[in-house]
C-alpha cells in the first residue's frame, strides 16, 4: 500500500497484489507536474517476453516525456504523441546479448490538473469514474471482442473463432497501435469523484456492481476501500489466488484547494 502525496487537490493510494503468478507484472508510477498530476498504471503481458521490464519501462519512458507536453488544448495530442513514442521504444527493447525481447504491455494514464481530467489508454487497463453513486468505465478493452464488435457491420471481416475473446489486439510493444482512448476535452471533476485506475486482475474478478457496492460500504476510507478491492479480486470463492491485480484510487476534493 502506498500514498499519492500531491499538491493537486486529490488523495490517492495505490494497493497491488501478485495474486497467483510467480511475479507481478504489473507496475504503476505517479509524478507531479506542471501540467497537473500524472498516474500511470501498467500491465506487462505474460504471454510476451519480459512483461515486468515492459511495464516498467513503460511507466518510466512516459514519466521522463509527459513533463514537455502541451498545455490546455493541446494536451491530449501531446499525450497521443508520448503513447506512440512510447509504443515505438517498448517494441524496440532488447535483450542483453541485443535480441529483440518482443515485450508489451498495456497503459492507462490520468493527468489532473485542478478540477480537470484527461486520460488516456491502450490495452484492457481500465480507469473507472465513481461518481455518487454511479460507476462508469471511462476506457474500452482492446481486445478480440472489442475487435468483433467494431466491425460487426462489416462485410468484409472474418471472424476466428479460435481466437480467444480477450485476447489483445492493442498494446504498447505491438507493430502498430491500433487503438488508442483518450478524452479530446478535459473531463470536469466534482467534489468527492472517485477515479479507478486499475489492471485486468480486478474487473475479470470483480463485475462494476461489485466494485460500486465496496465504494458505498468504504467510501469515506480509500485505503481501506483499495484494500477491499484488491482482496476481493486476488481471492475467489474457493480462497484461491488469481491474478495480478493493481489498483490505485484517487479522490478528488474541492475543499483542499
Amino acid at each position: 500500500m502506498e500514498l499519492i502525496k500531491s499538491v493537486f487537490p486529490l488523495k490517492g493510494v495505490v494497493d497491488s497484489r501478485i495474486g497467483g503468478r510467480s511475479e507481478n507484472q504489473d507496475g504503476y508510477g505517479f509524478r507531479d507536474t506542471s501540467i497537473g498530476t500524472v498516474i500511470v498504471v501498467c500491465d506487462g503481458m505474460g504471454g510476451l517476453n519480459s512483461g515486468e521490464l515492459a511495464s516498467i519501462s513503460a511507466i518510466n519512458y512516459i514519466k521522463d516525456r509527459v513533463v514537455s507536453c502541451a498545455d490546455d488544448s493541446g494536451l491530449s495530442n501531446s499525450l497521443c504523441r508520448i503513447i506512440i513514442e512510447a509504443n515505438r521504444f517498448i517494441r524496440e527493447l532488447k535483450d542483453e546479448d541485443g535480441n529483440p525481447l518482443r515485450a508489451g504491455t498495456t497503459m492507462v494514464m490520468t493527468v489532473i490538473r485542478g478540477s480537470y481530467l484527461n486520460w488516456i489508454s491502450v490495452g484492457d487497463s481500465k480507469i473507472y469514474l465513481l461518481r455518487e453513486n454511479e460507476i462508469v468505465s471511462l476506457t474500452n478493452e482492446h481486445n478480440y471482442s472489442f475487435l468483433v464488435e467494431k466491425h460487426k457491420d462489416d462485410d468484409g471481416f472474418i471472424f476466428n473463432p479460435s481466437t480467444r475473446p480477450d485476447a489483445l489486439v492493442s498494446y504498447l510493444g505491438a507493430p502498430t497501435l491500433q487503438y488508442i482512448d483518450l478524452n479530446a476535452e478535459p473531463l470536469k471533476l466534482i467534489n468527492n469523484d472517485v477515479l479507478i485506475l486499475c489492471s485486468d486482475g480486478l474487473y475479470k474478478n470483480l463485475n462494476e456492481e461489485q466494485i460500486k457496492v465496496l465504494f458505498l460500504s468504504e467510501k469515506q476510507d480509500m485505503q481501506r476501500f483499495a484494500e477491499m478491492l484488491t482482496t476481493a479480486a486476488t481471492i475467489d470463492a474457493a480462497g484461491m489466488s488469481q491474478d495480478n491485480t493493481t489498483v490505485v484510487v484517487l479522490k478528488y476534493l474541492e475543499s483542499m484547494f
